[in-house]
Formats: C-alpha cells, structure tokens, sequence
C-alpha cells in the first residue's frame, strides 16, 4: 500500500509525506528503501508523488524534466501539462511493445483498422490474432 500525503500550511506552505515501500512488478517484490523517497522534486516550486511500481514513472519524469528545464517553466498548469504529455508517450509505447508488437501492429496501425465502419470486424482481427499468437 502507498501512502501520499499532502497538507497546506498558512496558504502558502505544502508539507508532503510518502513512504518508503518501493514495488517491482516483476517479480513482485516489495522493499524499503532507506535514504529514498516517492517524492520527486521536479523544480524547486514543484514536488510530484509516485505510486504503483518503482519503474514505471523513471521515464515520465525524466522525459518530463528535459522538457521542463529547456523552456525554464515554472508555473505549476505548465509542468503538469507537460508530464501529462510525458505520460501518454510513454502510456503509448508500452501499449505497442508489450500489446499491439506481440501481433504485429502499431498504434497507428491499429487507429487505422477502428477507423473503418465495421470496427467489429476489427475486434476479431485483433482478437484472433493474439489467440495465434
């Protein structure tokens, strides 16, 4: 279980509190780490907490910081804006190597085949295909 927590003080201050119970999918094995936190920094002006495997959000945020750093952003919408874009990049391209490649598709490919009037036709392909597999 994670534990996040986030409080506001006086308006102005936010004080953060996470565990230390870091998870790795596989195998699944759970630890705790010492001197290592879920909180990220990712500016001076903004912290992010992490859940679910330890793994998972290490490109998100680096991918996120390269874009952060290059235009010097600062303002909270923009950074969460930002990883929000890191997210569905790196969303997209587990969905192709660990789904959509074990079938011989990309997502392009795969948009392409629900773009046609018959989508269930679509399923079955897609459907039939990993049976095969």
């Amino acid at each position: 279980m994670t534990i996040c927590i986030a409080a506001i003080c006086d308006e102005k201050y936010v004080v953060v509190v996470t565990d230390r119970m870091i998870t790795v999918s596989v195998p699944n094995i759970e630890y705790e780490q010492r001197g290592r936190t879920k909180a990220i920094e990712v500016t001076p002006n903004c912290i992010a907490t992490t859940a679910g495997s330890a793994l998972a959000y290490t490109p998100i945020f680096r991918d996120a910081k390269i874009d952060i750093d290059k235009g010097s952003v600062k303002a909270i919408g923009a950074i969460a804006e930002i990883t929000r874009r890191a997210y569905t990049k790196a969303r997209e391209q587990v969905l192709e190597e660990a789904i959509l490649g074990s079938v011989g598709l990309d997502l392009d490919t795969f948009y392409e085949m629900h773009a046609c009037p018959h989508t269930h036709l679509t399923s079955y392909t897609f459907y039939r295909k990993l049976k095969l597999s």
